[in-house]
Formats: structure tokens, C-alpha cells, sequence
């Protein structure tokens, strides 16, 4: 795919983690044809996502590659437009609550609709198939936001009683995957997420024998939506 199909886009809130910025520079300059956008959006970042495709289809462009404003994308993350999949998640280091230790965000669908972390989600490599990707840093076929099931792709979801159930790319993931189409975590474009200024990917490497001790003692059953 060219740089003139891609468009990266940022959705923000108001503030972007000065690695990101730095990534993005550096991503232009290396790629002038490709179309950047950076979304300022209020409280709900699904709103800003939203609008983010909106932009997206009123160009030429047939792939978008999201990146939070807190994630710092590989200078190949253009490559994730290639993928054979229509949905493509660069993995990249989340908090799991009750290990309180990095994991990389990649899932799969539990038979009560819940989701949880694939398993075995280290020493992996290349494209693995799964159930949900976040959107940290994911890249999407034009073809998938032109269905109209997936109008307003990113909705956070809740229950009857107004308890939230399902985070927005959780959700996303699906009502694609309802809807046909295919999803899958990217390893070799893996990401970095720096949260309040701290690098998951340097943590998880200082604490990897610390989760492999603890991931013994946790059943997979937790749900993480």
C-alpha cells in the first residue's frame, strides 16, 4: 500500500506524550504522502474517534492506523496497511488490575461473551488471529467503516441498569467480528505505551520473571473488556 492510502490519525483529549509527538515528526518526515490528522476532542474519546473516521472516509485514503496520544508506534507502523487482516492491533503493554503487571492487549472471546487475554501472549510472533484488539495503535480497512452495521464504530457499551460493560474497541472488535470481518494482533510492530510518563515495555521487561511467577497463580477467567 502507498503512503497516499494510509492516513494515521491521533485522537486526544488535550495532551500528547511528548514521545508520541517525537514519533509522529519523525513518521512525517519519512513519510510526507502519508495524511496525518490529530482529533482534539472533550471527556468521551469515543466521541473523538468517531470523528476521527469521519474525517477518514472523506478522504482517499483506504487504511486508517489510529495511535493513542500515549502510545509511541514503531517508525514501520505504515506496514500494519499491508496486513492480510481487516483489523490489525500492534501489540503493545496494558496494566492487568489483579497482577498489576504489564500485558500485551490481545484477546480472545470467552464462550460467556466476556473477553480475556489470549493465552500464552509472550514469545509470539507475527500476525496471531484473535477475538479483539485495543485501539492504542490499530490499523483498519476502509471496507469496514463503510458497512453500515458499524455505523458510529466506537461506542462504549453498557447494561440495563446503566452499569458500563464494554470498553469502545472491545465493543468495536465485536460488532465486527459479528458483522464477517477478520482480526488479529500484530507482534512484529509491536507498540509502546507510556503512561504518565513511564514506559510499559521497559516495565514489563524489568518484571517479566515477576509475571511469569504470577500468571501461574491467575486463571484466565478475569474479565478484561
Amino acid at each position: 500500500m502507498t503512503d497516499a492510502e494510509i492516513m494515521l490519525a491521533v485522537p486526544t483529549r488535550g495532551a500528547i506524550n511528548f514521545n508520541t509527538v517525537r514519533r509522529l515528526m519523525e513518521l512525517q518526515d519519512a513519510h510526507p504522502q502519508m495524511i496525518f490528522h490529530i482529533e482534539a476532542g472533550g471527556l468521551d474519546v469515543s466521541s473523538v474517534r468517531n470523528k476521527i473516521v469521519k474525517v477518514f472516509l472523506a478522504t482517499p485514503a483506504q487504511v486508517l492506523i489510529q495511535v493513542d496520544d500515549d502510545v509511541v508506534p514503531r517508525l514501520t507502523v505504515h506496514e500494519m496497511a499491508d496486513s492480510p487482516y481487516d483489523i490489525t492491533g500492534a501489540t503493545y503493554y496494558l496494566i492487568r488490575h489483579e497482577l498489576n503487571l504489564p500485558f500485551p492487549c490481545a484477546f480472545r472471546k470467552l464462550p460467556t461473551g466476556a473477553y480475556a487475554p489470549i493465552e500464552q501472549p509472550f514469545g509470539r510472533q507475527g500476525l496471531v488471529e484473535c477475538d479483539a484488539v485495543a485501539t492504542g495503535c490499530m490499523a483498519i480497512k476502509r471496507l469496514v467503516f463503510e458497512d453500515p452495521v458499524l455505523k458510529a464504530p466506537f461506542l462504549m457499551t453498557y447494561d440495563e441498569d446503566g452499569v458500563f460493560k464494554m470498553s469502545d474497541d472491545i465493543a468495536f472488535c465485536d460488532r465486527a467480528k459479528a458483522a464477517g470481518y477478520t482480526i488479529a494482533a500484530d507482534y512484529t510492530h509491536h507498540a509502546d505505551h507510556v503512561v504518565s510518563g513511564v514506559s510499559l515495555n521497559r516495565m514489563h521487561s524489568q518484571f517479566r520473571d515477576a509475571y511469569r511467577v504470577a500468571a501461574q497463580k491467575v486463571t484466565p477467567k478475569v474479565v478484561l473488556a
